[in-house]
């Protein structure tokens, strides 16, 4: 389970699948191992909730109350203050397979229909309320929704593994939502022999049983043979070991989204791969021989 960090345009293409929860074209890998896919339930029961504001009486726990017909005035929706930004927001306690996600809204707030507001997912905590900021995050996915579609929409995710949800409108106004239900299955199980969720990817294919590694900053050396460059390396996972050569020898273990900076470096070139602790060369994934990543030292 080791992924190198490659030049920028094939690291963004990495990223972009991570995003995307992109599967390969090919048929569903079989499941021989002991277990089999799990069945789709909605992974929405006993989530913790947060709203940017409450209005009145309109609490975030009615979008998981099983209500999806009604409207604000009856006392069937939840709602946010006049606001910018506003959002609605669940953490499901662990990473689910998420396959879609159906949205019921109140007409009586929304007469026009609901529009213009974005469906954010993540393995990791949304760390701020910008809009623009969490949607340039890499570790954060989502869905754009500009027009108005009817209430109790399904939207796609395409077996997404994710934690958190988090419907955001763009700009000013008011976030009101009648019900969300999101069908999923747990997610990966790794060394099982299995596709648990179902999204062509199977044990350490998925990224699900992969660090993910976002992120590569240098520091150039004073003079060519001056040992002092240095290589910043942040990644996601747990238990995680840094390499600056291809993965001969790891010089830090990290926790999760911890920052790992490798010093002492001259001029040359550098291979930046990440695995978890105890991994060898022989299960490396996601890379191509002869790909690197080159640091400014070249």
């Amino acid at each position: 389970m080791i992924q190198s960090l490659n030049t920028s345009a094939v690291a963004l293409l990495r990223l972009l699948l991570f995003l995307l929860g992109a599967a390969p074209l090919t048929a569903q890998v079989p499941c021989v191992g002991e277990s089999s896919p799990h069945d789709l339930f909605n992974v929405t029961a006993g989530g913790r909730l947060s709203q940017s504001s409450i209005f009145e009486d309109g609490h975030p726990e009615r979008v998981i109350d099983g209500q999806k017909s009604g409207n604000w005035a009856t006392g069937n929706a939840a709602r946010t203050d006049w606001e910018t930004e506003p959002w609605w927001a669940i953490d499901l306690g662990q990473s689910y397979a998420l396959e879609s996600l159906h949205l019921w809204y109140p007409a009586d707030v929304y007469p026009t229909g609901f529009s213009d507001y974005c469906l954010l997912y993540s393995r990791y905590p949304f760390e701020t309320n910008d809009l623009h900021t969490e949607l340039a995050s890499p570790t954060v996915g989502y869905l754009h929704v500009a027009g108005a579609y009817p209430s109790g929409t399904v939207f796609p995710l395409g077996q997404v593994s994710a934690q958190y949800l988090r419907i955001q409108k763009a700009g000013e106004g008011v976030l009101s939502l009648l019900e969300i239900e999101v069908p999923g299955s747990f997610p990966e199980v790794c060394g099982n022999g299995c596709d648990d969720d179902r999204d062509g990817w199977t044990d350490c294919e998925d990224n699900d049983c992969r660090p993910t590694l976002y992120n590569v900053t240098t520091r150039d050396p004073s003079c060519p043979i001056c040992p002092d460059g240095e290589i910043s390396i942040q990644a996601f996972g747990e238990d995680l070991q840094f390499s600056v050569d291809g993965g001969q020898t790891y010089e830090a273990v990290c926790d999760q989204l911890y920052l790992c900076r490798v010093g002492g470096l001259t001029e040359g070139d550098y291979e930046v791969v990440v695995r978890q602790e105890g991994d060898t060369a022989s299960s490396m994934r996601g890379s191509t021989t002869g790909i690197w990543w080159y640091g400014s030292w070249i």
